[in-house]
């Protein structure tokens, strides 16, 4: 049931406020996958990676941030449901980020 409700709201996601996340997170645009996806690294983390689909109409959107959101979860060592409250916190799109910092892992 949780892997469907996250598939539901993985959905709505905007890829542009994700990204802006994820920079204030302490992960970094490594590159351009063409114009429909970026990957990003994480660099205070364990080291992961993501592939952040930047459009919303791609026919794997859903599934592919829900496959973002598995990664997060793993390299931040944070709930999803947390992680969803960040990024779907109206403070986001004001410039605000509710993002607690992740301890570094020894």
């Amino acid at each position: 049931m949780w892997r469907a409700e996250t598939r539901r709201r993985s959905g709505v996601l905007n890829p542009g406020l994700l990204m802006q996340y994820l920079l204030k997170a302490e992960w970094y645009r490594h590159s351009d996958l063409g114009p429909k996806a970026s990957l990003c690294v994480a660099t205070s983390h364990k080291p992961s990676e993501i592939i952040l689909p930047m459009r919303q109409d791609l026919g794997d959107y859903v599934l592919r941030m829900a496959e973002v959101l598995d990664e997060l979860e793993s390299a931040e060592d944070r709930l999803k449901a947390d992680i969803l409250h960040d990024l779907q916190s109206p403070s986001i799109e004001g410039g605000q980020y509710p993002v607690q910092p992740v301890p570094r892992r020894n």
